[in-house]
């Protein structure tokens, strides 16, 4: 078990987060949340609160990812690939870390296009959901197909779970067959590769984040809500979770609406961990 500070939580923790060196070895963040920390910094009128959070985390030696979400997802499925966006980005913390200035123009870029697909998933979301309700439409049930036996290759892949598995990871196993191809496609653009073979590429580090994807879809289109803001990078924040028993520590109450409850900790719950 190992606890992901995100952004939320590096900020609201502050000088508490070196109480406990126990707790801090089993910590960790990513590069991912000093990106969003660091990018408010000369923009925001908290500028210099972002470097001391900064200054403070290289100070305690937090370990942290080094690759963005994106990487993140390309790593599930090979091992070589471009890190060019986070080194930029790791230039550019480093030097705020060091208090020091250098020129971000890379950086910059790179957060407006955060930001810009941010706004395209908050539309596209809500221009998917954010409906009226529709008549109601008669649906005809196929029971033989409703109580069919399960296929042997459904059968397999649950078998294969601990016999104490959260029901979650049920869920996790019919997600990802459909949701690893799909992002390995967008992030890679190489759509010469059916299915089967980027399942066999797949190294299930990613099956908190469909899980996360998956539900925050599910519950926008079953309340027919709008996308807020921030909700993709919030959702991006779940490609850091690469164990099933990972915990993301923040207070966003989107994160206890889209992950398992094992795999959430409110900021005073690791407060309270710390001071054990």
């Amino acid at each position: 078990m190992q606890f992901y500070l995100e952004t939320n939580a590096l900020r609201a923790l502050g000088s508490e987060i070196e109480k406990n060196n126990e707790v801090l070895e089993k910590s960790y963040t990513s590069i991912f949340s000093l990106f969003e920390i660091s990018k408010g910094i000369g923009r925001s009128t908290d500028s210099d609160k972002r470097k001391k959070i900064l200054m403070k985390l290289k100070k305690v030696e937090l370990k942290f990812i080094e690759l963005m979400p994106l990487e993140m997802i390309e790593t599930a499925f090979v091992d070589t690939i471009d890190t060019t966006e986070s080194e930029h980005i790791h230039k550019t913390i480093a030097s705020n870390m060091a208090g020091n200035s250098i020129s971000a123009n890379a950086f910059n870029e790179i957060a407006r296009q955060y930001e810009s697909n941010t706004k395209i998933f908050q539309s596209k979301i809500t221009e998917l959901y954010a409906t009226p309700e529709p008549e109601p439409e008669k649906i005809t049930m196929n029971l033989e197909i409703m109580f069919s036996d399960p296929s042997p290759s459904d059968i397999s892949a649950l078998e294969k779970l601990p016999k104490d598995a959260h029901p979650s990871r049920v869920a996790m196993e019919y997600f990802k067959r459909e949701d690893a191809p799909l992002f390995y496609r967008a992030v890679t653009g190489n759509y010469s590769l059916g299915n089967e073979e980027i399942m066999e590429m797949y190294n299930n580090s990613l099956d908190l984040f469909f899980f996360a994807y998956r539900s925050f879809n599910l519950k926008r289109r079953c309340l027919r809500e709008a996308a807020a803001k921030n909700d993709w990078l919030d959702i991006l924040h779940t490609t850091y979770l690469r164990s099933y028993d990972d915990i993301i520590v923040s207070d966003d109450k989107i994160f206890e609406t889209i992950l398992p409850n094992i795999n959430i900790m409110s900021v005073m719950e690791f407060k309270d961990l710390m001071k054990q």
